[in-house]
């Protein structure tokens, strides 16, 4: 099975996009906005929480590029589906601003938040 799944928050010089393809056992997520890049990668796997409480948890691993910070939207991203799905997630992640602020970065943070929600309502959907 391979699905594919697309979608975006529209928000002026925020908006963010992502591309979600499921594959038979994981799923790769690209996440772009402004000019898109790979800034970052990561890969989070599922394992058996060390709670003790039946619940998933995951390892993650994070490659960035040098000076680049979309780890801080690719992480979260990936951990969630990892989590919610039991299954691994590769996320790549590239979203530019010129001279981003620290009030833009996290303008940009809440929009991927979004989009996260909007990738997992989507594969709730299909099952």
């Amino acid at each position: 099975m391979m699905l594919v799944i697309q979608r975006h928050v529209e928000d002026e010089a925020y908006s963010v996009w992502a591309t979600m393809t499921i594959l038979d056992d994981g799923a790769c997520v690209c996440i772009g906005g402004g000019h898109s890049h790979v800034g970052t990668a990561v890969l989070a796997l599922p394992r058996k929480s060390l709670l003790n409480d039946d619940s998933i948890s995951c390892t993650t691993s994070t490659i960035n590029v040098l000076g680049h910070k979309d780890d801080i939207v690719a992480l979260p991203l990936a951990e969630r589906l990892c989590r919610e799905f039991n299954m691994p997630v590769t996320v790549t992640a590239g979203i530019h601003m010129d001279e981003a602020s620290a009030a833009d970065i996290e303008h940009l943070r809440r929009n991927v938040l979004n989009l996260t929600q909007l990738l997992c309502d989507a594969l709730h959907e299909v099952g």
